[in-house]
């Protein structure tokens, strides 16, 4: 829409829906969150922002990330093969990241430094929505995003990538007769032995009970 709202504006204004919030809200267990604001992510813009509105306003900061476009991209395949193109994509959080830990105070001390949540925004419609806009059958998306040593290894059928059937440990994503989504069964390996990652595929793996207190 072309659009947009001056960060001191933006700051001016969250102010006054937190006070609004307090005042509907007032006891703290059940006040609702003010996160913002959720725009796209501009170093400057976001920096401003930030310290207008000040401490104690902003529980949580967000925004939103389209450095692969709309979604239609003809390119789109080859651009997310591509390690320099996708070093676009960490900046951006990286960033976020660095103006954030500025704030710690008013955004709790409790964070870890990082993103906490990451959402789709979409169910159905547009380019990136999880389900099919006509048929309303999950796009390969969808199971991207659904996993819990289990190994679950997705694939494009037939080398397909563009298409629009996943293939889980080699079956088939489709829904059943009835339209439920199929059973999403891991592969149970031994967690001594290597893990085999084929070509243009993406791997989950949970180690259970592995202990790394590196990690932690």
């Amino acid at each position: 829409m072309g659009a947009s709202v001056e960060a001191e504006q933006y700051g001016k204004d969250i102010v006054v829906l937190k006070n609004l919030v307090k005042e509907l809200h007032p006891d703290p267990k059940t006040q609702p969150k003010v996160l913002g604001p959720s725009g796209y992510y501009d170093e400057k813009w976001f920096n401003s922002f930030l310290e207008v509105s000040g401490h104690d306003v902003v529980d949580g900061v967000t925004h939103h990330i389209y450095n692969f476009g709309p979604g239609d991209d003809p390119n789109m395949i080859t651009k997310i093969q591509d390690p320099s193109y996708l070093n676009q994509v960490a900046q951006t959080y990286k960033g976020v990241l660095n103006i954030v830990n500025k704030y710690l105070d008013p955004l709790g001390m409790a964070s870890n430094y990082n993103h906490k949540v990451f959402c789709r925004q979409t169910l159905i419609g547009g380019n990136y929505a999880l389900l099919n806009t006509t048929t309303s059958i999950p796009n390969p998306d969808y199971y991207g995003g659904s996993k819990d040593r289990e190994e679950y290894h997705l694939a494009a059928l037939a080398g397909n990538i563009p298409g629009q059937i996943m293939l889980l440990n080699d079956v088939p994503m489709v829904p059943t007769e009835t339209f439920n989504i199929p059973a999403m069964e891991p592969k149970l390996i031994n967690a001594s032995t290597t893990i085999s990652i084929a070509a243009h595929s993406i791997v989950y793996v949970t180690i259970r009970d592995f202990q790394a207190p590196a990690c932690a």
